[in-house]
């Protein structure tokens, strides 16, 4: 039993069922607050890590920076490209180094559901 579960059982052996009910409820919901908390601030951090990383990837393609995608790639990537089709890593690494054949880049990713373990990297290219 843990320290806090001992206090616990000695504390709620002194108080009426009612009151015990209570204390419970009390330590509950300060663990529930406290885990929340603790999620949201996870969270937080998790979603400024990505926002760094889509400004990397952006920067990344405008630039040709095939060792960064080297770098921070997965193995198994793939792009979905604008006609539906899908690429390995290795073949969007020869696109990336052809250069991004577009003149203005705009990012414009907006966090809004929760992050998960895969993610997509929104951008929207414009040639011109």
């Amino acid at each position: 039993m843990s320290v806090s579960g001992e206090i616990l059982t000695r504390q709620s052996s002194k108080l009426s069922p009612t009151k015990q009910s209570k204390e419970v409820d009390a330590i509950l919901e300060t663990r529930e607050d406290s885990m929340d908390a603790q999620a949201r601030a996870e969270e937080a951090e998790a979603v400024a890590i990505l926002h760094r990383l889509n400004e990397q990837y952006i920067r990344a393609f405008v630039e040709a920076d095939v060792p960064w995608y080297v770098e921070n790639l997965s193995a198994a990537f793939t792009c979905s490209l604008a006609d539906g089709r899908r690429i390995g890593k290795e073949e969007f690494l020869h696109m990336v180094a052809a250069g991004p054949g577009v003149t203005d880049v705009t990012n414009t990713v907006s966090c809004r559901a929760q992050v998960s373990t895969s993610s997509c990297i929104p951008a929207r290219m414009f040639q011109g």
